[in-house]
């Protein structure tokens, strides 16, 4: 797709406001499965005050979770337990999948605000649904503790900082100028799940 505005008018438009805490998130949830593996964001105009960008590394996080003994059955449930990852597309899969070549591709949507976007959730369909909670519960929880001790990125005009969508969950912090404005790019490469209908690498 063509790259996108990232800025207060548009966002606010679908209920993030420049005001919320837009929280660890992977990009490309209306694709489903075949979200991007890479994402660029390029900054126009930069806000004085607030609006950081957070980057959370998910492979790391499942080494911490594998690490704590309470926590150490996690990783693996993640990759075999589907749950309900629905945006615009259904979507009942497991948050780590693979790509043809063996690259972990994950997923991280928490529970707003912004409350325009659904969190990751236990299917309708799961044969142990308080086991699924208590899986995306830990998970979900060991990702905002990370979002939270993060450092913050303040692009300015000029700069882009390039993402890997399949390892990195992204978040930024509330702003205050009204005319903050980031270009948004998602791609595809030769190494993810597969290209969306109408879509080339």
């Amino acid at each position: 797709p063509a790259p996108a505005e990232v800025s207060n008018r548009v966002m606010a438009a679908r209920g993030i406001a420049k005001e919320d805490n837009f929280r660890a998130h992977t990009d490309g949830h209306a694709y489903g499965d075949l979200f991007p593996d890479y994402f660029f964001l390029l900054c126009a105009h930069a806000c004085l005050e607030g609006g950081g960008n957070f980057l959370v590394d998910g492979y790391a996080l499942l080494d911490a979770l594998a690490a704590d003994p309470e926590n150490a059955w996690v990783p693996s449930a993640l990759e075999a337990r589907a749950v309900d990852q629905t945006s615009r597309l259904p979507s009942i899969t497991p948050i780590v999948m693979r790509a043809p070549c063996g690259r972990r591709a994950l997923r991280c949507r928490l529970s707003g605000p912004p409350a325009a976007f659904a969190a990751q959730r236990v299917a309708a369909t799961s044969d142990a649904p308080e086991r699924d909670a208590a899986m995306l519960a830990a998970y979900h929880a060991t990702v905002a503790r990370a979002a939270d001790a993060a450092p913050r990125v303040f692009l300015r005009p000029g700069e882009a900082l390039l993402v890997d969508n399949y390892r990195m969950f992204h978040g930024r912090d509330p702003y205050t100028d009204g005319q903050r404005l980031l270009w948004r790019s998602w791609i595809w490469t030769d190494r993810s799940r597969g290209v969306p209908a109408g879509g080339r690498c």
